[in-house]
């Protein structure tokens, strides 16, 4: 919810005033040039790729502005890639019928949420984010898979 400010951004019921109320102070957050046009590319990209059922990742050119609250200088170039964190049916039908079976279960609350774990409280007697083992490495082998599947990798090797 926090990428539109980086754009210059903001939708109705979710103005400055919106974020203040919640603690957030996104007024300074304006950080990348021609704002619309490259927001809504990215989210294309994202849900064209969420539709196909692959790694939900997005690429961006961007122009950094001038922004003095974040010390950066402006006029440069960056390349961004954009990773959402979704459930992904290519790399769920590549997982063995067991772990699966379990994902698809609606009484299996091991999995309940995934890969949205819930900061507080997930797992029952448990207090602020703590995973069990098996949540954690469920978590890690899709991130994992994201990377490889995702072109992140390609991208990360691309500008080094």
């Amino acid at each position: 919810m926090f990428l539109p400010g980086l754009f210059g951004l903001e939708f109705e019921g979710m103005d400055g005033q919106y974020w203040l109320n919640k603690g957030c102070d996104v007024s300074h957050n304006l950080v990348f040039a021609d704002g619309e046009n490259q927001f809504w590319d990215m989210v294309q990209q994202l849900q064209h790729k969420k539709r196909s059922g692959v790694a939900v990742t997005a690429q961006s050119h961007l122009h950094v502005l001038p922004n003095e609250f974040w010390g950066l200088e402006g006029g440069t170039q960056v390349e961004v890639c954009w990773v959402y964190l979704e459930a992904v049916p290519e790399w769920h039908q590549h997982l063995p019928q067991d772990v699966r079976d379990l994902l698809s279960d609606p009484d299996e609350d091991l999995f309940q949420n995934f890969p949205h774990y819930s900061t507080v409280h997930q797992n029952s007697g448990f207090s602020l984010l703590q995973l069990t083992m098996e949540q954690v490495n469920l978590l890690s082998h899709l991130c994992s898979w994201v990377c490889e599947q995702g072109g992140i990798l390609d991208f990360v090797g691309e500008t080094n």
